[in-house]
């Protein structure tokens, strides 16, 4: 009897682990079928997820399709009404050449009159015969000329005159390898019109603060002169525009910054830097050196202005000496190329002072890096011809 009890004990353990393995297999299985539902959630989630990704991304992209497209059509809206105004402007620029007279001509300078505008030109080939060891000037059949200056480092300066005096193209010859600094070739070198920009392009607007697109070089460290320098223009450039265009058009210059040389203050009448203002040059010429260390091709404009006091005539040609000396300063005594520099005066066009009184504030130098403007590197490249 007592083994039967025994016995019976046994077996109701053994049921008893038996229905616990049972309920544990249950609920394993449970288990393993509510991580297959949960998988199978989460997957279908994330397809569900990725599709709205999807459909939010096709939704994004149609947009942003739609703001190029519109961008697009501004553009060519844009595009269209520049060049439909440039056109107007130049058949009304055409219309003024005609009446245009030449009112002095002396020492490589020719100035010119145009309705109620006088324009200067120089060929600076006195500023480029300094301190040279070959200087050729060859007649070409056309009516053009070919100044070629031959450094005493042996680098060949080329520049092509057109009959009017214009720059046509200004190339650098080093080991045989011809570069173009200066290529107005593209445009129609028979066209002498003068276009006024401020007709053809919209109001400046200047989103930066004024000390920054205006630089004045007294104060200013060489890390600053450079940087403004080397600054992108404050507006888009449309094209690439000529030499001349950039000279005579204050509204295309003014898409890049300027840095106003307040620190040299000519004396009334004269066009010399005064020795003991010289060394305010030195933070100019190192930014621009720096510069022409890494882009050798860079095209620097110096502008020239004076006072109210005087003739127009004589105020214009003496701006332009003043541009032509410092110039001549930062080649000399600086040791920078006198390739990479343009000059221009511009008389008593643009007052810094509002005053018809002598000013020394007035009579100053700016200067700007116009590559940008030029584009000049689009011709670059061949071989020197012999």
């Amino acid at each position: 009897q007592e083994q039967r009890q025994e016995r019976r004990q046994e077996d109701r353990q053994e049921n008893r682990q038996e229905q616990r393995q049972e309920r544990r297999q249950e609920q394993t299985q449970q288990q393993r079928e509510e991580q297959r539902k949960q998988q199978q959630e989460r997957r279908e989630e994330r397809r569900a997820q990725e599709r709205r990704n999807e459909r939010q991304d096709d939704r994004q992209d149609q947009r942003q399709g739609r703001q190029i497209d519109n961008l697009r059509q501004q553009t060519r809206e844009m595009r269209q009404e520049f060049e439909q105004k440039e056109r107007e402007e130049r058949r009304q620029a055409e219309r003024r050449a005609q009446n245009r007279e030449v009112i002095n001509r002396d020492n490589g300078r020719v100035v010119i009159r145009e309705g109620d505008r006088i324009i200067v030109r120089s060929d600076d080939m006195s500023r480029f015969r300094r301190n040279s060891r070959d200087f050729n000037i060859d007649r070409l059949d056309d009516g053009r000329r070919r100044v070629t200056t031959v450094r005493n480092d042996g680098v060949r300066i080329v520049t092509v005159y057109d009959a009017r005096d214009r720059i046509v193209s200004r190339t650098r010859v080093r080991d045989g390898r011809e570069t173009y600094l200066i290529d107005n070739r593209r445009f129609n070198r028979g066209n002498d019109a003068i276009i006024n920009f401020r007709n053809v392009l919209p109001p400046l607007v200047i989103g930066i603060p004024q000390n920054e697109y205006i630089l004045d070089s007294r104060g200013a460290s060489r890390a600053q002169i450079e940087e403004t320098f080397l600054a992108p223009p404050v507006e888009v450039i449309e094209r690439p525009y000529s030499l001349e265009e950039v000279r005579y058009s204050e509204r295309l210059r003014d898409k890049v910054r300027r840095i106003d040389i307040d620190a040299i203050h000519f004396a009334t009448g004269s066009d010399e830097v005064a020795s003991d203002q010289l060394a305010a040059l030195d933070n100019i010429a190192d930014a621009i050196m720096d510069i022409l260390d890494e882009r050798p091709d860079e095209i620097f404009l110096i502008e020239g202005h004076t006072d109210a006091v005087g003739s127009d005539l004589s105020n214009l040609e003496l701006s332009d000496r003043r541009a032509e000396s410092v110039a001549a300063a930062l080649s000399e005594d600086y040791g920078i190329p006198p390739e990479n520099l343009v000059t221009q005066g511009y008389g008593e066009e643009d007052l810094k002072v509002e005053t018809e009184s002598a000013s020394a504030e007035n009579r100053r130098v700016t200067m700007r890096r116009i590559t940008p403007l030029l584009d000049a590197n689009a011709g670059s490249g061949g071989d020197a011809p012999q």
